[in-house]
């Protein structure tokens, strides 16, 4: 299944090791361990125990300058039920202020997913300076933690390495939304007749709707029944997995959703207001989310309006379209063709810098990209193999410039690389030659996971509405074709899977979002965000009275995609000392050059 862009404290008795009782291996404890491990779970709380007080330790396996601590906290796995005796462990890390800093107390942090495990984020090079350097300033402890079901929390919410090729699973005819045959063996016949019957037809699956954004040819690609049929097998195994390791009562699965992590965000914050003899109940937690943590940030600012601190949501989603919709209603994809069309002046800008800058302004960059895209149009072939082809070097040549326009700064030098390279790939021959030039890109261009997989739609889809039964089909496909041509259907696999998941959240909270919080929020969006447009913060912005709105003219998501300063400065302002921006909303005018002048050898050194 593609990627999909998106946007990641139980107690029971002080000092013991406890988590939910389980009904199968995964989750279970053998001598206080998990039988089974996230593959983001490092080794960093081997060996602590879970407690409903915070007891820090040193970290292990972190090697850094900063002396991170440790502690698992020990919270209640059912909110609703807290004195059933099932619990669940949060893991927390900290980096501690700074000794020659005044001291100004401590921020949760969530990157997002979700899913996303904040310890290996915290943990990782450089990102607690760049919070203190960008966001918080001076005199913060700096604490992350792993969500529940993520990384080294317990229960895991691990639903394994579920294989549909050999391990194939049906799920009740009765859970089915899109009525395609079972999954199965196909022969070639059959395979060949399917895919050029939907070859014939394809140019009808979106009516008269252009393949034209912005001057910029992105062909329709695939009809979405075609697509999901071969999702279906992948999606099947995924459902029946979870479902099986995680979905009971006693397990993870059913306590996932964002208004249960919602809570854990206010324990956490009690027990640390405890450990420094502070009331816990008129906790003010301070906290920064971004992206997927904005959705977070909103749910705990609705539900404990009196507990709100400084809060810094950055990157906003509004948490009716992915959370409480499963991706059936979005429109986090706005402006992803708007993004995408300031690659070609950008790269004439650039000159030379960009790999496919082409003589002749930005318009003969453009109409370099369509010659590309025209020849992965597979309406213009009648070979099976080259349908075959291009259905497959397509959809990854989509999901590759989309997810580049997350960080266009970093990114876009690898596209314009990507594209000269696919130019060269494609030049001679028809589309079943070029796969093994293609796979070789691909893997160039392979990005590093940053959480585990299928873990944005265990909660995702807990949090939506009961979706089964709903239908996708070509209404819905060129709903999502109109929002976006670049990103097309890039959100109908979720949408897929959420219309057939079983699990169902023990805690069931639908809203509505909004309050007036002990202190005001601050919101920032950049104009251009791929998947949390800046219309969605504007919307965030008043449903919370009080709270203040940055908007910037920049591409990318969230502010650490840009290099705007007067952004950042705001953000410090409001963390060091109270200040907010004099107006509702503020904006603040475009800094960031992409593909910027390479630092010359030695700037910045003494001499």
């Amino acid at each position: 299944m593609g990627r999909i862009l998106h946007f990641g404290l139980y107690f029971l008795a002080a000092g013991v090791n406890i988590l939910a009782l389980p009904t199968n291996t995964t989750g279970a404890t053998t001598n206080g361990k998990p039988s089974r491990k996230d593959p983001f779970d490092h080794g960093h709380f081997d060996g602590i125990e879970a407690n409903s007080n915070l007891k820090w330790v040193p970290c292990k396996n972190i090697t850094s300058d900063i002396k991170f601590e440790c502690a698992m906290l020990s919270v209640p796995l059912d909110y609703k039920k807290p004195e059933n005796g099932l619990r669940a462990t949060i893991p927390i890390i900290k980096a501690p202020a700074e000794n020659n800093a005044t001291y100004k107390g401590w921020v949760l942090t969530n990157f997002g997913g979700p899913g996303i495990p904040g310890v290996h984020v915290i943990a990782r090079n450089n990102t607690v300076k760049n919070i203190r350097r960008d966001k918080v300033g001076p005199g913060w402890d700096i604490i992350g933690f792993d969500p529940r079901g993520m990384g080294a929390s317990l229960p895991s919410g691990d639903c394994g390495d579920w294989d549909a090729k050999s391990e194939p699973v049906q799920s009740h005819p009765k859970n089915a939304t899109y009525k395609a045959p079972q999954p199965g063996k196909i022969g070639r016949r059959e395979l060949s007749k399917r895919l050029l019957w939907h070859h014939s037809f394809n140019s009808s699956w979106g009516g008269e709707e252009s393949d034209m954004s912005f001057g910029i040819l992105l062909p329709k690609g695939a009809p979405w029944d075609l697509r999901a049929e071969k999702l279906l097998p992948d999606v099947n195994a995924r459902v029946e997995a979870c479902f099986k390791k995680t979905g009971a009562y006693d397990q993870i699965g059913p306590h996932m959703n964002t208004a249960v992590v919602a809570t854990d965000l206010l324990w956490m914050g009690k027990a640390l207001a405890k450990e420094k003899g502070q009331p816990e109940d008129s906790v003010l937690v301070n906290y920064f989310g971004g992206s997927y943590g904005t959705v977070l940030g909103q749910y705990f600012a609705t539900l404990y309006p009196s507990n709100v601190g400084k809060f810094l949501l950055d990157g906003v989603s509004d948490p009716s379209v992915a959370n409480q919709s499963g991706f059936f209603e979005s429109t986090r994809q706005t402006n992803v063709d708007a993004a995408w069309a300031q690659f070609f002046p950008a790269c004439h800008e650039a000159g030379p810098r960009c790999a496919f800058f082409t003589p002749g302004g930005a318009e003969a960059i453009r109409s370099r990209f369509n010659k590309i895209s025209a020849k992965v149009d597979r309406r213009k072939y009648q070979r099976l193999e080259d349908v075959e082809a291009v259905d497959k070097i397509f959809p990854k040549m989509r999901e590759f410039l989309t997810s580049a326009l997350m960080q266009p700064l970093v990114r876009w030098p690898l596209v314009a690389q990507y594209l000269a390279d696919m130019e060269n790939a494609t030049a001679e021959g028809l589309p079943s030659m070029w796969i093994p030039k293609m796979k070789e890109i691909d893997q160039k261009m392979k990005e590093p996971m940053y959480s585990r997989k299928g873990s944005l739609l265990q909660v995702t889809c807990t949090d939506a509405r009961d979706l089964r039964f709903q239908e996708l089909g070509p209404a819905k496909e060129i709903e999502r074709y109109r929002l976006s041509k670049l990103a097309a259907g890039s959100e109908m696999n979720a949408a897929l899977t959420c219309s057939r998941w079983k699990i169902r959240p023990s805690w069931e909270w639908r809203g509505p979002i909004g309050s007036s919080t002990a202190t005001p929020i601050l919101f920032v969006g950049n104009r251009y965000d791929p998947v949390t447009p800046a219309e969605h913060a504007i919307k965030a912005n008043k449903l919370f009275k009080g709270s203040k709105l940055i908007v910037l003219d920049e591409l990318g998501h969230c502010i650490n995609a840009t290099r705007n300063t007067c952004a950042h400065q705001h953000v410090l302002a409001y963390f060091q000392n109270g200040t907010l921006p004099s107006s509702t909303v503020s904006y603040c005018t475009r800094e960031t050059k992409m593909f910027p002048e390479p630092k010359k050898p030695g700037l910045g050194k003494k001499p």
